[in-house]
């Protein structure tokens, strides 16, 4: 089977609702709960012709089904970049009770996991793509779930080998996270030993 280089139509609607039945089961507190086993079991054998191995990136985008900002990933929010150029990029998300860590608050490691994801794609809106070597993250106050989130993140300073980067998460205006990255500038060398099944002649 050919591994495909575009989201499956109708899969961001399927992540979609899939989200939807995520709020729904943290939720619950009572309902057929084994008569929505039941249906769930059906839907997940419905799926035939799953694919091996990764999905194939095209040019600079991130996957459709990434874990932070594919639409057609259940486990993704999904982020929403609104604005990427040489300046940074910066974007918004809302996370519901899935995330939640602490009662009523985002978990500190969904927040790192995101601007991780932000951080790379800063660094590919600057022409300095790389991969992270390191990560620092600050609590500034609690991230609450179901509200509205600004992201940014931004290049400090870019050489041959080395990028750091800064963002933050706001909440309206309350700054709830700042961070920091190093990232390790990727040659075509590095790519090609690092992701030999995803380089094309």
């Amino acid at each position: 089977m050919t591994t495909p280089t575009q989201l499956t139509p109708g899969v961001d609607q399927l992540a979609a609702a899939i989200r939807e039945l995520m709020e729904a089961t943290v939720r619950a507190q009572g309902g057929d709960v084994a008569h929505a086993t039941a249906l769930v079991r059906q839907a997940t054998a419905s799926l035939a012709d799953l694919r091996e191995g990764p999905w194939v990136v095209g040019g600079t985008d991130a996957s459709p089904y990434n874990t932070v900002v594919g639409s057609g990933n259940p486990i993704a929010a999904p982020v929403h970049l609104t604005c990427k150029g040489s300046d940074g990029v910066s974007g918004t998300v809302c996370f519901g009770t899935p995330y939640e860590g602490a009662p009523g608050l985002v978990h500190g490691g969904v927040l790192a996991m995101v601007m991780d994801q932000v951080f790379g794609e800063a660094g590919i809106a600057a022409q300095v793509a790389g991969m992270t070597i390191g990560l620092e993250i600050r609590y500034a106050a609690p991230t609450p779930v179901h509200t509205p989130l600004q992201l940014e993140a931004h290049v400090v300073a870019s050489g041959e080998r080395f990028v750091e980067m800064a963002g933050s998460i706001k909440a309206g205006d309350t700054t709830t996270v700042t961070a920091t990255a190093t990232f390790f500038r990727l040659t075509e060398k590095h790519a090609r030993r690092i992701f030999p099944h995803l380089i094309r002649e």
